[in-house]
């Protein structure tokens, strides 16, 4: 009698083996496949966001330096700056302490004086003034329903200890800044260290229903102001809109070009032209709101130095694989840097714009940390 046929292949050990050993070896390539193709798309995002940094770049050269004056008496009015972009006014009367303090006043028991020798109002504490208390406040300003403003301080702590601070704007029904507040912003802290100054920036809040006047207010936080400290204040901006841009004032001497540095992660604080924190007047992420503006990339780091005369860049994007990107205003092309972290290098094809060199572009890289 004949034996049944049966399919040895399909219990056979040793080519079960082997179908497991081929779909593992499968299974393997096809996951470093789509990790690679995972980790280009990082490259891109990296490298597509110096394109978007080109392209705001020459968006606010094309609207140019901006030209400023007074809007009535000098240092005693609104003022406005004029770009071919558009205009920008700052709100404040009082903007630099130039002539002493008027349209401020200390809260919490505070004083303010006018410092002869730094051009600064400065709030000397009497008692302790607890975290979350205000310690100084603009007059009352006009304000509509819906209207977003933004607000920017520079404050230079003469304490022996750090001290967060933060910007407040408190709404008010009545048209003077008096009676119960119908609302007020979100606090975001800034360390403000000892001896050393640092902007306060405030972006972007709406003016709530029943608003007809607010004021803006510095505010101690998660520590206190206690009798005998010292705060300095000056450069305050006040605007229409949902981000602050750098300080002016009907003063401010005119620049001759428009190209701005940028830190995609500088939520707070201004740069200088070589990434130097809190050294200058732009806040680190006007390039990417103001005029055209562009939104960055998840995962993506960005900075962008500028040459000290501001007519030329140098913009550099690090990558979520830890590949770092750069292109400049001189080329199109993009290049990408060597060496590691804290330590990159600039390969020596890549054309700089005349104000800069390999060692600036390092240094400005240690300056933003991170790359």
């Amino acid at each position: 009698m004949r034996r049944p046929l049966r399919d040895r292949g399909a219990t056979d050990p040793i080519l079960v083996i082997a179908a497991i050993a081929v779909s593992l070896v499968l299974l393997v390539g096809g996951t470093f496949a789509v990790a690679g193709m995972l980790d280009n798309g990082r490259d891109l995002n990296a490298r597509n966001d110096l394109d978007k940094v080109a392209t705001a770049e020459q968006s606010a050269a094309a609207a140019g330096p901006a030209t400023y004056h007074w809007d009535g008496d000098a240092n005693r009015s609104t003022s406005t700056a004029s770009t071919g972009g558009g205009t920008r006014r700052n709100l404040i009367t009082n903007p630099n302490f130039s002539t002493g303090t008027t349209g401020w006043a200390p809260l919490n028991d505070a004083t303010l004086t006018w410092s002869t020798s730094t051009y600064r109002a400065r709030v000397t504490g009497s008692r302790t003034i607890d975290s979350g208390e205000p310690f100084i406040q603009t007059d009352a300003l006009p304000g509509e329903v819906g209207q977003q403003v933004s607000a920017r301080v520079r404050v230079t702590n003469l304490t022996s200890g750090n001290r967060p601070m933060r910007l407040q704007i408190s709404a008010f029904s009545s048209t003077d800044g008096t009676g119960d507040s119908v609302g007020r912003s979100d606090l975001i802290n800034t360390q403000v260290p000892a001896g050393a100054g640092a902007d306060l920036l405030l972006d972007g809040y709406v003016l709530p229903a029943g608003t007809h006047s607010y004021r803006l207010k510095a505010v101690t936080s998660y520590t206190t102001i206690t009798a005998g400290d010292v705060i300095e204040l000056d450069n305050a901006l006040v605007e229409a809109g949902q981000a602050v841009g750098p300080y002016f004032d009907g003063g401010t001497t005119p620049t001759t070009n428009a190209i701005l540095p940028y830190l995609s992660d500088g939520t707070t604080g201004s740069l200088r032209y070589d990434l130097q924190p809190d050294g200058g007047t732009t806040p680190a992420t006007w390039l990417a709101r103001q005029g055209l503006g562009f939104t960055p990339s998840d995962g993506v780091r960005t900075a962008v130095l500028t040459t000290p005369a501001g007519d030329g860049w140098v913009a550099v994007s690090k990558s979520q694989t830890g590949k770092v990107f750069l292109r400049t205003s001189s080329a199109a092309a993009v290049s990408q840097l060597g060496g590691t972290t804290g330590s990159r290098t600039v390969p020596a094809a890549v054309r700089l714009p005349a104000g800069l060199n390999a060692a600036d572009i390092t240094a400005a890289l240690a300056n933003a940390g991170g790359f």
